[in-house]
């Protein structure tokens, strides 16, 4: 760091340090009994004088009755992006140790010799003591982790992992768990690529691989009942009859419209002609896919193709009809415009009678299906009206009459009787919008990719949070799948593995919602449209889809409440674990403090937070 740095951001540290010394504070004063303790090393990258070198930190984490708040307190200095992976990590703790995220409130402390904590490589280690914490287990403390903790479940990719082999050592690590694909990963001191298996059996440290959270967690000696894999999932008869009246619709459409375009051919030029014909054989091949979908019984694969057929052939048609004169890019953009409005007032409507304020469980997921299409359909009619083009009009009016076929399910699907109010909706979608925005910049800072559309659903999800929880809650699952896939995408270098590994998670995920009483119809709907991308060799495609499966329920099932402990009924102890060093249960014995010392600390710990960013360098 410069001089000039230094001395701006002295005066800061200042503040942040005294604002962190109050937040510890916070974490003490506002523990009672019945809290429970856990604590690991985790492991950062330093640096000074332009050398890169390996930090080992404490991290503890506490865990007891509450409202789902998650206070995050770091000694000396923490990056922003810590307290969403923090978020996360309880989260994905709460989904693993099957109980309600609300139930509890989180305090997660790092304690460390440096500067730098970086938050998003904490997040793996985070979950699992969390974890621990919430199922009162103990932790095999001669084991560290690092990497990120995504939504899904996944472990992702962090930097500096040479120089973390040498923090692990330092503390007398036996094992070290990196995410999967980087045993052979970058060194910030050399830049070269390092085997950090070699390097790790130099110091007498194991290096291992893991890809979800349950991998590492067996690594950890952690007992954890895992959902049990659900191949035989299926959609519910009702569910089934709905998607198959969607597939068999759009086949209609889709037949009448091929029609017409071949009618309007003969009467335009060889150009348009030529342009028209490669619209409809796009159609065709996605016709073809429908074809199979449907035959093999997999509505909803179906409904997908023969919607994106329907919509390539309208396209054909439309220039069709505009080069012969038969009608004009203003009676698409009337058309357009009218399928939003329909869509937007039947939305509306069906949110003030039946769901102002929440929804059954079983039907949260369908509703943020619909609410985000109708708010795109409107956002991009918006867009359109001031520069219409036949693309963009044509896929308007078919996003909008999709949102009002999604609203036909909800007659379909049983409630659970598990109501999730409209203010818990608004704070998942909160959280969700906030991890996957400030992920989206780590990962933007490791590979160099703009991930566009990940920040564009972020920002739909914090605009509609306060007027639409539904459409928020939409757009913010939709940004974290997207934000996982593209990690998934840019770090694996086995992404057929991935897309297996994550096809597991969203089939446990199908038993953890059926194990809640909530109807899984739009993760079944997911994964077999995944299943249809992984036999067509369409890897990223199937990652997406499995994301989305798995995301969404960890969201859905983490709103309601779960009756009785959570059991372990799993020991899945890795043979390669260290034997298992426990933790102690220490309830907190503090007395309570004036309410007004609790809000001193929270704006000081949020000044600690802020101020941070001026000292701080990634991990």
């Amino acid at each position: 760091m410069r001089a000039a740095d230094l001395s701006r951001a002295a005066p800061t540290a200042l503040i942040v340090l005294i604002a962190v010394s109050m937040a510890s504070a916070l974490v003490a004063v506002s523990q009672g009994t019945g809290f429970v303790e856990r604590r690991l090393y985790i492991l950062a990258v330093g640096e000074a004088g332009g050398k890169y070198f390996g930090v080992p930190s404490e991290l503890v984490v506490r865990v007891g009755p509450g409202t789902g708040k998650v206070f995050v307190s770091a000694e000396p200095l923490s990056e922003l992006d810590m307290q969403a992976s923090a978020r996360i990590a309880a989260l994905v703790a709460a989904f693993v140790a099957g109980v309600n995220y609300f139930d509890y409130d989180y305090y997660v402390e790092i304690v460390s010799n440096s500067t730098i904590v970086g938050g998003p490589s904490a997040g793996a280690a985070m979950c699992v003591a969390l974890t621990a914490a919430l199922l009162d287990e103990p932790l095999n403390t001669s084991v560290v982790v690092t990497g990120m903790i995504m939504p899904d479940g996944l472990i992702g990719p962090v930097g500096g992992i040479p120089e973390k082999v040498h923090a692990a050592a330092e503390v007398g690590a036996k094992l070290m768990i990196v995410p999967l694909g980087q045993t052979r990963a970058q060194s910030l001191a050399t830049g070269q690529v390092v085997d950090v298996v070699q390097e790790g059996q130099s110091l007498g440290v194991k290096v291992v691989e893991a890809s979800t959270i349950y991998d590492v967690l067996r690594y950890f000696g952690v007992r954890v009942r895992e959902p049990p894999i659900n191949i035989s999932a299926e959609l519910p008869e009702s569910v089934k009859s709905v998607m198959r009246s969607w597939a068999e619709d759009s086949m209609k459409q889709y037949s009448d419209l091929v029609r017409e375009a071949e009618s309007l051919m003969g009467q335009v030029s060889d150009a348009y002609k030529a342009q028209m014909l490669d619209l409809l054989q796009q159609a065709a091949d996605y016709a073809s896919h429908g074809n199979q979908s449907l035959e093999a019984g997999d509505y909803y694969s179906a409904a997908s193709d023969y919607f994106a057929a329907t919509i390539y052939a309208d396209e054909a048609v439309w220039i069709g009809k505009i080069v012969t004169g038969q009608a004009t890019i203003n009676d698409l953009l009337s058309e357009a415009r009218s399928a939003v409005n329909e869509a937007l007032n039947k939305y509306e409507s069906l949110v003030k009678d039946r769901f102002a304020g929440g929804a059954d469980a079983s039907y949260v997921t369908v509703l943020a299906e619909v609410g985000r299409r109708v708010v795109e359909a409107n956002a991009s009619l918006a867009q359109a009206e001031e520069s219409p083009s036949v693309p963009d009009l044509v896929y308007i009016k078919w996003r909008a009459r999709s949102a009002i076929d999604w609203m036909d399910m909800l007659d379909a699907i049983n409630a659970s009787g598990k109501f999730v109010p409209a203010v818990t909706l608004k704070t998942t979608a909160f959280l969700m919008a906030y991890f996957a925005e400030s992920v989206a910049s780590y990962v933007e800072s490791l590979t160099g990719q703009s991930l566009t559309t990940v920040w564009t659903y972020v920002e739909e999800a914090k605009t509609l949070a306060d007027r639409d929880p539904y459409a928020s809650l939409g757009a913010a699952l939709l940004a974290s799948a997207r934000l996982s896939a593209a990690v998934n995408q840019a770090f694996s270098i086995d992404p057929k593995g991935v897309a297996d590994a994550l096809k597991i998670m969203a089939l446990r995920a199908v038993s953890a919602s059926e194990e809640r009483g909530i109807e899984p119809a739009v993760t079944i709907a997911y994964i077999q449209r995944g299943d249809g991308m992984l036999e067509a060799g369409r890897y990223s495609d199937a990652i997406a889809f499995y994301d989305l499966a798995v995301i969404n329920t960890v969201a859905y099932t983490s709103m309601i409440p779960v009756s009785g402990a959570p059991s372990q009924t799993t020991t899945p102890i890795s043979t390669e674990t260290p034997a298992a060093t426990p933790t102690t249960t220490t309830p907190a014995t503090y007395e309570a403090r004036p309410p007004i010392l609790t809000v001193v600390a929270l704006i000081a710990a949020a000044l600690a937070g802020f101020g941070a960013g001026y000292v701080v360098r990634k991990a």
